[in-house]
C-alpha cells in the first residue's frame, strides 16, 4: 500500500485570495440598521428548496462580509422554505422564498431591508 502524502492540501496563493475578494465584493448589499438577525429556513422539498440552499452558500458569505453587525443563520424545517428577519425591535418578518433562485432572493432582501444609494454612500463614509 502507497504511503499516504500529506502535501495534496487545496491550493493557496495570491489568485484565489483574489477571486475569494471579488466574490465577496461582487454583491454589495448594505442592510438597514434595524435588523438583528436573518433566518434561513430550509424546507425538505429539494425542488422547492434548492434557491434558498443555494442562498446560503452562495449569497449569505456576501451579505456577512458587507453586514458584519447581523447574525445569519441556517436551519433545517419541517415547514415550507422561508426566511425570518428579526427586527432591533423584537419583530419578525417572515418572507416566502418557496422555489425562487438566490438571485430573487438577494433581490427582494435589498428591495425590502436594502439601504438607498444615497445612504450607503454617507454610511461607507462615516466608516
Amino acid at each position: 500500500m502507497a504511503a499516504r502524502s500529506f502535501n495534496k492540501l487545496p491550493r493557496v496563493g495570491r489568485a484565489s485570495i483574489k477571486r475569494s475578494w471579488q466574490h465577496l465584493n461582487s454583491d454589495k448589499v448594505i442592510l438597514q440598521d434595524n435588523i438583528k438577525k436573518i433566518k434561513v429556513m430550509v424546507g425538505p422539498d429539494t425542488r422547492n428548496s434548492f434557491g434558498a440552499r443555494y442562498f446560503v452558500y452562495d449569497k449569505v458569505p456576501q451579505l456577512k462580509f458587507h453586514n458584519p453587525d447581523i447574525r445569519f443563520r441556517k436551519s433545517d424545517s419541517t415547514n415550507d422554505t422561508s426566511l425570518l428577519v428579526t427586527l432591533n425591535d423584537g419583530t419578525t418578518e417572515t418572507l416566502d422564498v418557496k422555489g425562487k433562485d438566490p438571485d430573487e432572493i438577494l433581490q427582494f432582501i435589498k428591495e425590502r431591508f436594502g439601504v438607498a444609494d444615497d445612504q450607503t454612500v454617507t454610511k461607507t463614509s462615516e466608516q
